[in-house]
């Protein structure tokens, strides 16, 4: 973030001169409500906002866009884990439990039910723009009043500008387990925004603004 820093103000501490890095800036909501301006994107297993950056603005130094454009503060939590790193994470998150019953870490998070999470209804939505899958929490008797997995229940709706979409209906099955929990929390971080760059120069100007 070389060049990003230089956009910071600088302080004088024990007669040194410093960056002052305690600056935080936040994206105008009307410019992240905006999706004339952005790309969505699937962050991918093996990406990093400086690979994002080159490809999209050919700068990899320009990741910082990549980070305000999305509220990024840790880029090791905020994005999505590696496949790696998040076995690393459920092993240690979950080893002192694991330990209690002869399993690992991430063996006792694979096979232990969630007590919040156990049960919960899927509400698959299909449209001519894709499939999407949303899950909500609900309570053990109206999760076993739920359609069985394999046979969801359909209809179709009218939408208002005359597509329609299929909802399907039925219970998330097998029982929600700490590890898809978690792999859920991480996987909902996937889609990003890419501002398009046409727009660079004004936010870098933007930017340059606020600092001063």
């Amino acid at each position: 973030m070389g060049k990003f820093y230089s956009y910071h103000p600088t302080t004088t501490f024990e007669r040194r001169v410093l960056t002052d890095l305690n600056i935080r800036i936040k994206i105008r909501d009307t410019w992240l409500n905006d999706p004339k301006i952005y790309y969505n994107y699937q962050y991918q297993e093996h990406d990093k906002p400086e690979h994002i950056a080159l490809k999209y603005y050919g700068d990899e130094e320009l990741h910082w866009i990549i980070l305000l454009t999305n509220n990024i503060f840790d880029v090791n939590f905020d994005f999505p884990m590696s496949s790696r790193i998040f076995s690393r994470y459920i092993e240690d998150k979950y080893k002192a439990q694991g330990a209690l019953v002869d399993k690992t870490g991430y063996e006792y998070a694979l096979t232990t039910p969630d007590p919040i999470y156990r049960y919960q209804e899927h509400v698959r939505i299909i449209a001519s723009s894709g499939t999407q899958d949303n899950y909500y929490v609900v309570d053990e008797n109206y999760y076993y009043t739920l359609f069985a997995h394999s046979n969801p229940s359909s209809k179709q709706v009218l939408t208002y500008d005359g597509e329609y979409v299929t909802y399907q209906v039925s219970r998330r099955f097998p029982e929600v387990t700490y590890f898809d929990r978690e792999n859920d929390i991480n996987e909902e971080k996937r889609l990003i925004k890419i501002l398009k760059k046409d727009y660079v120069q004004q936010a870098k100007t933007e930017i340059l603004r606020l600092m001063r």
